[in-house]
């Protein structure tokens, strides 16, 4: 729904410019993970740029929900590693989507 501009099913469930408004960012992000660039916070999410493409991700343990508006990808992870692997599979996940944002473009 986030991915597509708040529309679900062809159904506007969540006005469109704040959708667009929380998924700029508002302030800076002082970590990074490769491939993202230009880290920042946004209204709940991360932002920041993979290979020239917004992206926007929630984070509870691990990215939970990256989205790639234009290019209507959204990605779920459903995972609880070890606070010890937790940098590991963040990296991991953000190198998958970056595979995927570069076979899809």
């Amino acid at each position: 729904m986030m991915a597509d501009g708040g529309r679900w099913l062809g159904v506007q469930v969540v006005p469109r410019p704040w959708v667009a408004a929380s998924l700029q960012p508002y302030g800076p992000a002082t970590w990074r993970f490769d491939p993202i660039s230009e880290v920042g916070y946004g209204f709940l999410w991360f932002t920041g740029r993979l290979l020239g493409h917004q992206v926007a991700w929630a984070w509870a343990t691990a990215p939970g929900s990256l989205l790639v508006p234009d290019l209507g990808l959204a990605v779920a992870t459903a995972t609880s590693p070890q606070l010890a692997d937790l940098a590991k599979q963040t990296k991991a996940v953000m190198a998958l989507v970056g595979r995927m944002v570069k076979a899809a473009t």
